[in-house]
């Protein structure tokens, strides 16, 4: 007896599976065309499946897929760890740590390029907010009635502490007024400034507009003064006493 091999789906096949074929009933090659049929129909219905999950595979990669030769946001972050493994190693070579250090600049671009970065980063900065909004508006009500008080007791003094730090002008404003601001304005700005002073101006601040470079920078700069002032408390609080 010789038995023919056929698809296991019953719709696809055009016999069942199991159907037993005996030489003195079929011929061998009617035999050999049904078994070309079922090739055939396995072959099809494999073209059929490889395309859907090329499909699908097209689909996920316009979502994860990004910059640097195409690869994955996780695949970058791997590689920027071999990169740095490769610059701190005290063994490698002076070309070889130059060479790594240009991919290193290269693949951070790429890095934050990609979504997933630039959500991570406004999720870490939403959560900063949310840390120094209660500091940030606890101080704008301290020096605003600070200063207040001193322009009605000391005129002098206020005008040279103002004329000293233009910027403090702002926490006395509205935020539509501070963001109809031209940017030249800012550049007036140095920041020398307290970091009550300057949590007040930063609880001050408007939400810019993505167009307006000079006043996002400008607000970058505040906060980041403001690490430099709680990181400068934390290491005196850690000081030996």
């Amino acid at each position: 007896k010789k038995q023919a091999a056929f698809l296991t789906n019953p719709p696809q096949s055009p016999l069942p599976s199991d159907t037993v074929f005996s030489p003195a009933i079929l011929d061998p090659r009617l035999v050999a065309n049904l078994l070309k049929l079922d090739e055939f129909m396995q072959k099809v219905n494999l073209e059929d499946l490889d395309q859907k999950l090329k499909k699908l595979d097209t689909i996920s990669q316009n979502k994860t897929m990004r910059s640097l030769g195409g690869k994955t946001y996780a695949e970058i972050k791997l590689e920027l760890d071999e990169l740095q493994k490769i610059i701190f190693d005290p063994n490698t070579s002076e070309k070889d740590r130059e060479k790594a250090n240009i991919m290193l600049e290269k693949t951070m671009q790429a890095l934050e390029k990609t979504s997933e970065f630039q959500q991570e980063l406004k999720r870490a900065q939403q959560e900063e907010q949310q840390k120094n909004e209660p500091l940030n508006q606890a101080a704008h009500a301290a020096v605003t009635a600070r200063l207040s008080a001193l322009q009605k007791e000391n005129p002098t003094e206020y005008n040279r502490f103002m004329n000293k730090h233009p910027e403090m002008v702002l926490i006395f404003l509205s935020k539509e007024q501070i963001s109809k601001k031209h940017s030249s304005d800012y550049k007036l700005y140095v920041l020398n400034l307290s970091e009550e002073e300057l949590r007040a101006l930063r609880y001050a601040m408007p939400n810019f507009k993505s167009d307006q470079d000079v006043q996002m920078r400008f607000v970058q700069s505040i906060e980041s003064k403001i690490k430099e002032c709680t990181s400068g408390n934390e290491k005196q609080n850690l000081k030996p006493k």
